[in-house]
């Protein structure tokens, strides 16, 4: 018995996805995270996952294409994008100062609209952000993790080679945002779903800026991520009742107003050719500033 076609067909099979992959990396990518993570509907429709989505797409779609199309050597440069601490110090105050700066202004804002003071509750709070901050940026299962390694560390990069930082952080926005339907669509959100997709599209070119000036830093943008996510449970847990939904709306505007102003202020940067080729800057030397 000849088996020489089946054998064939065999390699052509196995051949195939790793082939596309080669050929279209980063359309294989949104592809991947999109249905990594929405593949988590199915335990959340039977109760035995908290969220409907899994939140590391990003991350297993990153390394499984990378691996593909660069092997070690190629995952390996990635994942130390994650150790990627030298940079400015400007960078640091950035990441981790603007989200506070951002909370800290919706929370007394909403004060000066007839919530009560937080400052109470924000004192209390202070003690766990420590072991939080530390939770969400090594635990893969959360946001921070499970997704800078796959929009900033792959996607951003190759987007970059080919667009301008602007173009790079409409469609890179566009796609994130999109990532996020099954929580818009399952009720998540809330009434706040539109404050909340126009938040992470704008909120991109934060990102975007991030990038650039700390010469593609994942942790840097992991570190960002996570501020603005803690910042957001202290802020809403500060308060009761109607201030919560109150307070939420402030922290989206307010987010939503310093984006928009961070890119009409950094406009000739934001709209300059692509940086072709994106190479992010070694691990083991300073990262532009």
């Amino acid at each position: 018995m000849n088996t020489a076609p089946n054998q064939a067909e065999s390699v052509a099979t196995a051949a195939g996805p790793r082939a596309w992959i080669s050929q279209h990396p980063l359309l294989a990518f949104f592809v991947l995270a999109y249905a990594i993570s929405w593949l988590g509907a199915i335990p959340y429709a039977l109760a035995a996952w908290p969220i409907p989505f899994f939140p590391f797409g990003p991350l297993v779609a990153a390394l499984i294409v990378t691996a593909v199309t660069g092997g070690w050597a190629s995952t390996r440069t990635l994942l130390l994008r994650m150790l990627q601490w030298r940079v400015g110090a400007r960078w640091y105050a950035f990441a981790l100062l603007l989200p506070v700066a951002v909370t800290l202004g919706a929370a007394y804002v909403n004060v000066l609209l007839g919530a009560a003071d937080p400052t109470g509750a924000i004192v209390a709070a202070l003690p766990s952000v420590v072991p939080l901050f530390a939770l969400a940026m090594l635990f893969p299962l959360q946001g921070t993790m499970g997704e800078e390694p796959g929009w900033r560390g792959f996607a951003m990069p190759r987007l970059l080679s080919a667009h301008s930082p602007l173009a790079t952080s409409l469609v890179l926005g566009v796609l994130w945002a999109g990532w996020h339907a099954p929580l818009f669509v399952t009720g998540v959100y809330g009434d706040a779903w539109l404050l909340h997709l126009l938040s992470i599209v704008t909120l991109t070119v934060l990102f975007t800026l991030l990038y650039l000036g700390t010469g593609g830093s994942v942790l840097l943008a992991m570190v960002f991520h996570t501020a603005w996510n803690l910042s957001a449970e202290i802020l809403l847990s500060s308060f009761a009742g109607a201030d919560v939904a109150r307070a939420l709306t402030l922290y989206l505007v307010g987010g939503i107003a310093v984006a928009v102003v961070a890119t009409i202020v950094a406009w000739p940067r934001l709209t300059r050719s692509s940086t072709s080729p994106a190479r992010p800057a070694p691990v083991s030397a300073p990262a532009a500033a």
